[in-house]
């Protein structure tokens, strides 16, 4: 196939001011593969996502979760790449990262690079990547070993699932859909569903009749020219097979002549739909439903309702917006504030599958809730918009027509290069854009101006007798009696009713709700947004950006740090920093910022709400990184930018000089700030083992029972002195600002400093302290334990965590180095080689002042101590690896490490906390611009080690100053579990309640199909005391029935003792290399080597106290003098540039 036998669909497109540089192109290949080509100049990867039209709703009946499974075994090696850590070991050692997932109607897999040009072989990276990519989608192997493994993973991400909110409320949908519909079915799978010897056969079948050209959609972007990324299109996609190469007997069979086994029996799985997805997933049986879910740690309500055969985005943002806008005297802000019955309101649509949407209101409820009324109060402001006459409609819907279209254009993406890949694909596959001139920026903003049309499509969808409700509560949190016929759900393991509706309307007076006329943020007429967009058509000439990942230190004092970052972005970002030296750092302060920030976010939300309808964003930060401290963060479109940043600051000044709170809303915000105390100690067990973490590095973090006991002391006196004191206290400012020139840098400031008052002359010197971190005692193994209450989460959880090195030192760069070699040998050999859980994450660990190397590894089937043992194990062969290292290969991994430099790590858990740490109160639009935190971070800790590393990639360093000899010295000695120097701390979670529950419920489970086998039928009640009498023991229950007369039999499949097998020799294979390697060890390195074992025990603690108890904490003194040595530096370059320029100039 030539380059020119490509057909040219469409190669005009309208692009939002971020993408003017872009060029897109969107074409079919000969064999019918749609592809859309984007080349960035300034994107910093290579990014390709394919979509194949096929998901769980082609499940076989007695499969549920295949597609799911499919989509995993497809990095499991191919018939042209069969090793399967091959790709992810490659795209690893390139700075890359890969993801994928599964819908009803199509699955998706993605991936991204940074280094395209890094030599595998004689190849370059890129072309050899995207080989094995396109091989995914030709002939993956489905090799029976590897799906025996693989499966594990598949379970241990439903277990997951069981324990997220958000799956439950889908899986819910799922419970009141059309049972003639696919959607009804369960599609994740798990153990129990896809352990058939008919699963091999029926994937292999799936794949074939679902995987073929002219079902997928490829996007590749990069930074290549449209014909460079053609190219290799077509060099790696072009053979794919189609439908038509299939359809003979000798395609199809030489497709698979490798990989399917002679002589196998046949099944009679079908993976082609057996439920018509073209019906309605919510047909007029399937409405007016409520669902009653038992939950004891969650309070949300979900309402939707259906819309089918029917596209308008603009219609559906509309509704969206006007019922989600949080503005003074709007439904929202009426239910939050006046009627305290919500404390949010999240508004969305989302896309079930072809011709089948739901629009979604999701509430989190409050005591007084009342599901009658809220929808009272709905269907009222509805009313009451569709009551306005006829022009003040129109008025009202060309007003959201002019704020989407400057959405669209004005609006940036913080995607990463792959993520905004895949959502290309899915929205290419789901056919979104009926018009391709619309697919950068979306067609939400067209209207056809006809008011009428847009009431009568709203009066269809918000027809009261279509609405369906979800509630996930406990009882005493519920206004209605309890369902009385609970059912337990089989794959989520929650007991749920389903009941009618049953809703009336009462005689509550509803009020008059705010409707938006005019918004004063954007000041751009329709006319000229039309004329952006016009011109937006046209590709922009690209000149390299002057951006710099290093802040330039404008002015500083002992009171004030002023730094700023020049972007040629049509977008700018502020953050600062208030500390204060009279103001003691106790807990009871620390909880009075906590509530104060709570109360000024309050009252900011409903006042900018219709700025963040002009994309300007802010956070507030209680006590981030230093105790006491107020942060504060504002984003948005440059144009404006100080308009709106000089009326945040004037209010929050107003709002604490003239604070007052009455006793009821201090006692309510009090509550609040128990409850999320309390949530955190037994909420998600992920988010618990972090914030352990932090509690026990950092300096001067309380834990959660001294909060608390905070929380009873404080007094609303103390809030007005806190206040009192903010305003008249000696400050010191952190100011840093990213985007523009000096000038708007300088005018920036001198706006901040109406509350900051940092350009105020203090004649008298005040001491500030800023905090560090905890150092470890070397030559200890802390381990502390932790147990999860939740009895429904069976994953046990380690985060191992090993010190390394100062923040500040020039051994920084090793620890990142070895960081990037770990994520490359340690996550897979745990994942896919010792199958030891699904979630595993890693990387590096940057603390306020140390940094260190961290694992967090989730397992249902491993205990915590398992997960521990396999990570030092693992460790111990990563060091070989790492001793047994030749110069050259040194020298080529240096080579790679220097080229990832900037790479993110999708997967991993934010590198530096307090840079990834959450505003305590914040706008819904804000979103953290990363290198921007990452800096400000830099700031406010004192270390100035600017651009050294985002989420945990250097992003400066250009040479690497330390050879092979070094770097086996500091792994032996902080790193190696032979080291009697090192130190680490691991955070177990024990999760015995949900790990024995969840046994439990599967050798019920177990029973219960063993008998049915039989044609015997007992009560689930029956099977449970069975269990119980016989200790939960499976085989004393069937040994008693057998005694009562039970003819049953137990006899194990040749094939659970073939995957028992399987396992247990790729777990304990020893390969001729690893002995090699250990040979070599023992030689150079002592009898140590002989045996995995650690050189030091592990000490279990009880608290943090006991961990700092035994440790010292860093200094953060001498930061002036840097900053003296800082500033020096700059104003000599400058001088330097100046003189370059006379001097080119007299030339």
């Amino acid at each position: 196939m030539g380059f020119f036998s490509v057909k040219e669909l469409a190669s005009v497109f309208k692009k939002p001011c971020s993408a003017l540089h872009n060029s897109y192109k969107y074409i079919q290949l000969e064999n019918g593969l749609r592809t859309l080509l984007i080349s960035d100049p300034k994107c910093n990867a290579t990014a390709a996502a394919v979509c194949v039209g096929s998901g769980s709703y082609c499940d076989p009946d007695e499969l549920p979760g295949l597609a799911h499974f499919c989509e995993h075994m497809l990095f499991m090696g191919t018939d042209e790449f069969p090793n399967p850590n091959d790709f992810w070991t490659k795209l690893t050692s390139m700075g890359g990262s890969t993801n994928a997932y599964t819908m009803g109607d199509y699955t998706c897999v993605y991936f991204e690079t940074s280094m395209a040009d890094t030599l595998v072989g004689e190849e370059f990276g890129l072309n050899y990547l995207m080989r094995n990519f396109s091989s995914f989608f030709k002939k993956p192997l489905f090799l029976e070993k590897y799906l025996a493994m693989e499966i594990n993973n598949v379970d241990d991400e439903h277990q997951g699932n069981v324990i997220n909110n958000e799956k439950i409320l889908y899986h819910g949908l799922r419970l009141l859909s059309s049972k003639g519909h696919p959607f009804h079915r369960f599609g994740t799978g798990n153990k129990s569903t896809l352990s058939s010897k008919y699963t091999r056969e029926a994937m292999m079948k799936y794949f074939d009749d679902n995987f073929v050209s002219e079902n997928m959609v490829l996007v590749l972007k990069g930074s290549q020219s449209l014909n460079q990324l053609q190219k290799l299109v077509l060099t790696t996609f072009v053979d794919i097979p189609t439908s038509q190469d299939l359809s003979s007997k000798t395609s199809a069979s030489k497709r698979r002549n490798k990989i399917r086994s002679m002589g196998s029996k046949r099944s009679s799985i079908t993976t082609t739909p057996s439920l018509d997805v073209t019906s309605k997933v919510f047909p007029s049986d399937a409405t007016g439903k409520l669902l009653y879910i038992k939950s004891e740690t969650s309070s949300q309500v979900r309402l939707f309702l259906p819309i089918h055969d029917f596209e308008n985005s603009f219609y559906e943002s509309v509704w969206c917006s006007l019922l989600g806008d949080e503005s003074l005297g709007s439904l929202c802000h009426y239910l939050k504030t006046t009627k305290k019955c919500i404390s949010s309101l999240y508004v969305h649509t989302q896309r079930l599958s072809q011709g089948n949407k739901i629009l979604v209101m999701d509430f989190d409820i409050l005591k007084c809730f009342s599901l009658n009324f809220i929808i009272q109060a709905i269907w009222s402001f509805v009313d009451q918009v569709l009551d306005l006459d006829l022009a003040h409609l129109n008025n009202v819907l060309n007003e959201y027509s002019r704020v989407f279209k400057y959405q669209a254009y004005f609006s940036t993406s913080e995607l990463s290069v792959m993520d905004e890949a895949a959502n290309y694909a899915s929205c290419l596959m789901e056919g979104r854009i009926q018009d391709m001139e619309y697919l950068v920026t979306g067609d939400s903003f067209l209207f056809e101006c006809d008011a009428i049309d847009f009431a009568k499509k709203t009066r269809e969808i918000f027809n009261v007798s279509n609405l369906n409700a979800i509630v996930l509560a406990e009882g005493n949190n519920w206004d209605r009696p309890l369902p009385s016929n609970f059912t337990k759900d089989p794959y989520y393991r929650f007991d749920y009713a389903i009941t009618d509706l049953n809703y009336s309307s009462s005689v509550k007076s509803i009020p008059q709700f705010f409707v938006p006329t005019q918004n004063t943020f954007i000041a751009l007429a329709q006319n000229e947004l039309d004329n952006q967009m016009k011109r937006s058509k046209h590709t922009s000439p690209y000149l390299s950006e002057a951006d710099s990942a290093t802040p330039r230190l404008i002015d500083f004092s002992t009171y004030h740090e002023i730094w700023h970052s020049e972007s040629s972005s049509f977008d700018a970002v502020t953050s600062f920093q208030i500390c204060f030296s009279s103001i003691p750092s106790t807990t009871l302060n620390s909880v009075a910022i906590e509530i104060l920030a709570d109360c000024i976010g309050d009252t900011l939300k409903p006042l900018f709400y219709q700025a963040e309808l002009a994309l300007f964003s802010w956070g507030i930060f209680a006590n981030l990184v230093t105790t006491p401290s107020l942060s504060f963060e504002i984003r948005g479109p440059i144009a404006g930018f100080t308009y709106f940043l000089k009326r945040f600051v004037v209010t929050v000044k107003n709002l604490i000089s003239s604070f007052s709170l009455d006793y009821k809303e201090f006692v309510a915000k009090k509550s609040h700030l128990r409850t999320s105390y309390n949530d955190l100690q037994i909420g998600d067990a992920n988010t618990k083992v972090v914030a352990a973490s932090v509690m026990i590095l950092e300096q001067g973090i309380a834990g959660i029972e001294e909060r608390l006991e905070a929380v009873e002391f404080l007094e609303t006196s103390d809030l007005v002195c806190l206040c009192h004191s903010i305003l008249r206290d000696h400050k010191h400012t952190d100011i840093l600002v990213t985007g523009g020139d000096h000038d708007f840098a300088i005018k920036v400031c001198k706006t901040i400093n109406a509350l900051t008052f940092h350009e105020k002359i203090y004649l008298e010197k005040h001491p500030f302290t800023f905090a560090s971190s905890v150092l470890l005692r070397r030559g200890r193994n802390y381990d502390l334990v932790i147990e999860n209450s939740n009895s429904k989460d069976p994953n046990d959880i380690a985060y191992y965590y090993i010190q390394l090195c100062s923040r500040r030192g020039n051994e920084s760069i090793i620890a990142h180095f070895l960081a990037y070699q770990m994520n490359q040998f340690v996550r897979y050999q745990l994942r896919t080689r010792r199958q030891v859980g699904y979630l595993i994450l890693s990387g590096i660990r940057i603390n306020k002042s140390t940094i260190g190397l961290y694992l967090l590894i989730n397992s249902s089937s491993y205990d915590y101590a398992s997960i521990l043992s396999e990570i030092e194990n693992v460790l111990f062969e990563w060091e070989m690896e790492v001793l047994t290292m030749t110069d050259d290969q040194f020298a080529e991994a240096v080579e790679s490490f220097l080229k990832s430099r900037g790479q993110q790590d999708i997967d991993s858990v934010p590198s530096n906390i307090s840079a990834a740490t959450k505003p305590t109160k914040q706008s819904d639009n804000y979103s953290a611009k990363q290198l921007h935190s990452i800096n400000f971070d830099s700031i406010v800790t004192k270390n100035y080690d600017f651009g050294s590393c985002v989420n945990g990639a250097f992003t400066v360093a250009n040479t690497f100053e330390y050879g092979l000899a070094d770097i086996i010295k500091f792994f032996r000695e902080r790193v190696s579990i032979k080291s009697t120097q090192r130190a680490t701390l691991s955070i177990l979670v024990s999760s015995k309640r949900g790990k024995t529950k969840k046994d439990f419920d599967a050798k019920k489970e177990m029973l219960a199909s063993l008998l049915d086998n039989h044609d015997y039928q007992l009560t689930s009640l029956q099977l449970q005391c069975l269990l119980h009498e016989s200790n939960n023991d499976a085989s004393a229950v069937i040994q008693k029935l057998k005694s009562l007369g039970y003819r049953i039999s137990t006899k194990q499949t040749p094939k659970l003792f073939k995957v028992l097998l399987v396992l247990k020799s790729l777990k304990g294979s020893s390969s001729k290399e690893s002995v090699r390697c250990q040979k070599f060890c023992i030689a150079n390195y002592g009898s140590d080597y002989r045996t995995n074992l650690r050189a030091l025990p592990h000490l279990t603690v009880s608290d943090v106290d006991e961990i700092h108890a035994e440790a010292s904490f860093i200094s953060q003194s001498g930061h002036m003098s840097q900053l003296q040595e800082i500033y020096d530096n700059e104003n000599e370059q400058e001088n330097e540039n100046e003189n370059d320029c006379d001097l080119n100039f007299l030339l």
